[in-house]
């Protein structure tokens, strides 16, 4: 089972609380619940896994679920779901570490360049935050080039690039385990301090970001088919506020224009 938390929808104030899953006929993930909350806390989260428990998901069968890094989940998922393993999406981890790098990024920019001057390397940062598999070989050669201009900014996207290839090629945790101590003893003391944060997290974490390889289920080390739920949920709030919005505007319109008598108030 999977599960997340949108931020506030400004419409109305609300969380946005979803969950997918997979059930034994579908290799894909599924809708499976969603609901609002005036709270992201874990009264809200256990009313949500409560009101799925009450559909008919058995909490006893549930071996995995993941969720972004909010604390409230610890003690909610480790309460209604014994034996389930609580995995962090490593997308929205990937986000983490990719905005230490861009505070990163920005603090040198900084530092070093006058503003008048600043374009060009802030075009080379866009470039440092995207998968190197991403880039084509003219912009590899760019971040390549920067990096042996600025040689202290060379540890901060290499730690990037090889703890995305620890989550992408580890098979087992003995394996995940040994890739981070190679970070560890390769990066830690060349980082910039922004970068050491987030990785003291990932150290700390560890076993949250790894769980997926102790169940059956390697794939599934994100929450992005949730995720999808709720921008389709945020989408309709926001079409539906926005017609709210119009048929007052344009109320007031024909009010204006004599069309239409104002409402009493």
């Amino acid at each position: 089972m999977k599960n997340t938390l949108q931020k506030k929808v400004k419409s109305n104030h609300q969380f946005v609380i979803a969950s997918a899953g997979k059930t034994d006929c579908t290799k894909g993930s599924v809708a499976l619940h969603a609901n609002l909350s005036d709270s992201n806390g874990s009264e809200a989260l256990t009313l949500h896994y409560k009101e799925l428990i009450n559909k008919g998901l058995v909490a006893q069968k549930v071996e995995l679920v993941v969720t972004d890094m909010l604390p409230a989940y610890q003690s909610v998922i480790s309460t209604l779901f014994v034996n389930a393993l609580h995995q962090f999406c490593i997308f929205h981890l990937m986000q983490q570490v990719n905005k230490a790098l861009k505070k990163t990024l920005k603090e040198h920019r900084r530092a070093n360049y006058l503003p008048k001057n600043r374009k060009q390397a802030h075009k080379i940062s866009f470039l440092m935050l995207k998968g190197e598999e991403k880039l084509t070989k003219t912009e590899r050669e760019k971040v390549l080039l920067f990096c042996e201009k600025h040689p202290e900014l060379r540890p901060n996207y290499a730690f990037k690039e090889d703890l995305r290839t620890l989550y992408a090629t580890a098979q087992n945790p003995a394996q995940a385990y040994a890739y981070k101590d190679i970070l560890d003893e390769t990066y830690l003391d060349k980082m910039a301090k922004t970068m050491k944060k987030v990785w003291t997290f990932i150290k700390k974490n560890f076993e949250k970001t790894i769980a997926y390889l102790r169940t059956g289920y390697r794939a599934d080390k994100t929450n992005n088919d949730a995720e999808r739920m709720m921008k389709m949920i945020k989408r309709t709030q926001r079409t539906h506020y926005f017609i709210r919005k119009s048929h007052y505007y344009l109320r007031k319109i024909k009010v204006v224009l004599g069309i239409q008598k104002p409402v009493a108030t």
